[in-house]
């Protein structure tokens, strides 16, 4: 049987340092994050996540030379459940920043980029 799920989240916020009146450090106006669930008949899961952030700044200032330019980035997330050993598990494969999206999340560190995570778990 094929289960489903859908997560949207959307986030206003209007932040202001009561000291400068400027925007606070790290706070986008907008954020929205959309999350796509399903699993299988064979118990396998798929997660789709998309999240985009609106512009942001790095310092109290707000100087645009530590501004954070708006960014979307998706992850991909495929697991099976597995029994070895009579304990259960988990194999995984994960992809980060699935089209290789060229952004900051804190200024001056660049993304890695698109990376790959594949592993298993085992729960004793």
């Amino acid at each position: 049987m094929l289960s489903t799920d859908i997560e949207l989240n959307y986030v206003f916020q209007d932040t202001e340092n009561k000291d400068n009146g400027k925007e606070l450090s790290y706070a986008p106006m907008h954020s929205v994050k959309c999350i796509f669930k399903t699993q299988f008949a064979t118990k396998t899961r798929l997660e789709w996540t998309t999240r985009g952030y609106s512009k942001q700044y790095s310092d109290i200032e707000n100087t645009e030379a530590e501004r954070l330019d708006s960014y979307i980035t998706t992850d991909i997330k495929l697991s099976q459940p597995i029994t070895m050993w009579e304990k259960q598990g988990l194999v995984f494969a994960d992809v980060h920043n699935l089209f290789d999206e060229d952004y900051s999340s804190h200024y001056g560190y660049p993304d890695d980029g698109i990376t790959f995570e594949v592993g298993m778990s085992l729960s004793f």
